[in-house]
């Protein structure tokens, strides 16, 4: 199947996003400078922070970018963990194939 884009925009209320269903490719960019998580679960919606990697992109130089190049069995959510200013989303570009 083609890669397709698409974006997300969520704000901490959202909690946690669905993303992708067991991608064969899953890129996933966050184009601000808010921390944000994502999470990793064999069905429903993380609920234990066992499942779930935090990416800060103030403080790690990667951490606007998560991607998973080969094919995962699994159900991909996102979310973010403080609003933006002025309680502003946070956006996430998605690039997928499944």
């Amino acid at each position: 199947m083609p890669l397709t884009t698409s974006n997300v925009s969520i704000t901490p209320q959202s909690s946690w996003t669905l993303v992708a269903t067991n991608p064969n490719y899953l890129q996933i960019r966050n184009r601000t400078s808010r921390p944000w998580q994502l999470g990793v679960t064999a069905a429903a919606a993380p609920t234990s922070e066992t499942a779930v990697l935090t990416f800060a992109p103030q403080q790690q130089e990667d951490g606007h970018l998560f991607v998973k190049a080969t094919a995962s069995v699994g159900v991909f959510y996102i979310r973010v963990l403080e609003d933006g200013p002025s309680g502003e989303t946070t956006q996430f570009g998605l690039l997928i194939d499944v």
